[in-house]
């Protein structure tokens, strides 16, 4: 048997360009994340409690109870500072969805690569029947993947 990484190589080199691109992509939204989770933190003095890890969720529920309770505040200092936690709560919400978003894309097109290899690997072989179907459920598959990303997008 061929190994992926020499069919790889000799015909889905774009394919792992792109899947390597995205796996840089989303290393570096973890990073700005964690960088807008450490920022977020100090901007609300958020102490965390013995043993408990400061991740995006409960950063954004500190922010969330902050900005509950300065709400009704109205003072402009009060203002300025509920601002501040509002724009620091979305950036974080935006960044996880730019994550999951790129997560997505990175299976979408790891599955891609796979059902390619696996057609051509059978390539060489007359085209059976059963190569057929397996070439139409692969159709089948990423139609149905392309459907359900345009679908969350809505």
């Amino acid at each position: 048997m061929i190994p992926d990484d020499y069919l790889i190589a000799a015909f889905f080199q774009a394919e792992a360009d792109t899947i390597e691109a995205l796996e840089n992509t989303i290393s570096g939204l973890q990073n700005e994340l964690a960088e807008t989770v450490e920022t977020a933190q100090e901007t609300a003095a958020y102490e965390p409690d013995e043993g408990e890890k400061v991740t995006s969720a409960v950063i954004k529920k500190a922010l969330n109870a902050l900005i509950s309770d300065l709400k009704d505040s109205s003072g402009s200092s009060a203002r300025r500072k509920l601002d501040e936690l509002k724009k620091m709560n979305t950036a974080i919400k935006k960044l996880e969805k730019k994550i999951k978003d790129t997560k997505a894309a990175l299976k979408e097109k790891t599955t891609e690569l796979s059902l390619k290899l696996e057609l051509k690997r059978l390539g060489g072989k007359a085209f059976t029947d059963e190569n057929r179907e397996l070439i139409r459920r692969a159709d089948r598959l990423l139609n149905w993947m392309r459907r359900t990303k345009q679908t969350r997008k809505k």
